[in-house]
């Protein structure tokens, strides 16, 4: 019971998150808050109506799910791209790429293997390597930042806070990287619908959970938790000390 509000609240805070970054993007001119802020608003809803559609065999609604997913990471790919690499050749031609994956990856899902949700569906692999490839690049390159600003943050010309979000960053990226991955090899072992279907709705509850900590924690955070940070970070600035 507990599980299920959780995730209906998890859906409302990436709707939620996603127009207030909207907003500041606009308001602020900052493009890459705008690419992630259409992410949170489309992937949000669509994960929804994905396991909705999934869970009640739905057709019309898992590949609504599925369209929604596909457009928000792409707009994660694209933040992503704007906020980590931007301007350089060869992660334009990637991103390009990837986004033509989940395009190539929703059509095969759709025409070729079949509406996923069905009485027979069955989740493509184009379409569920595309996600965990596109998303763990994501989770990749907030690492990658990360170690960059650990760097400047043992000189003392970085906020610990900020470099604890590129970390949180990861962590949602990449349980949603996970996510795809884990279903392709159930799918891939058990020939059974429901099988499959059973082990993809549980791994579905525990990642929208730690997305949920994550966006709380990098969007909303509370004190206490920013304090912690801050005073972990005094703690082993002292202790390097002479």
């Amino acid at each position: 019971m507990v599980m299920p509000l959780l995730q209906n609240v998890v859906w409302v805070l990436f709707i939620a998150l996603g127009v207030r970054l909207v907003v500041v993007g606009v308001r602020e001119n900052s493009v890459a808050e705008r690419w992630l802020g259409v992410a949170l608003v489309l992937s949000g809803p669509g994960a929804g109506l994905l396991r909705y559609g999934v869970q009640t065999q739905t057709p019309y609604l898992t590949t609504l799910g599925i369209a929604m997913i596909s457009l928000g990471g792409s707009c994660t790919l694209v933040f992503a791209y704007l906020v980590f690499r931007p301007g350089e050749v060869w992660a334009r031609y990637l991103l390009a790429a990837l986004i033509g994956s989940y395009a190539v990856g929703f059509w095969h899902q759709v025409e070729v293997v079949g509406i996923w949700g069905g009485s027979s569906g069955r989740p493509s692999f184009v379409l569920l390597a595309a996600r965990a490839v596109g998303l763990g690049w994501c989770a990749y390159e907030s690492l990658r930042y990360r170690r960059m600003y650990v760097k400047r943050l043992a000189l003392g010309l970085a906020d610990p806070v900020i470099a604890n979000r590129f970390l949180l960053y990861a962590i949602w990226t990449g349980a949603l990287a996970a996510l795809p991955a884990f279903v392709g090899v159930v799918a891939a072992i058990y020939t059974d619908t429901e099988t499959w279907r059973a082990a993809f709705l549980l791994p579905t509850r525990i990642v929208g959970v730690v997305v949920f900590v994550s966006m709380v924690l990098i969007f909303v955070p509370p004190k206490v938790y920013t304090d912690l940070i801050e005073r972990r970070y005094e703690r082993r600035t002292a202790g390097a000390a002479p």
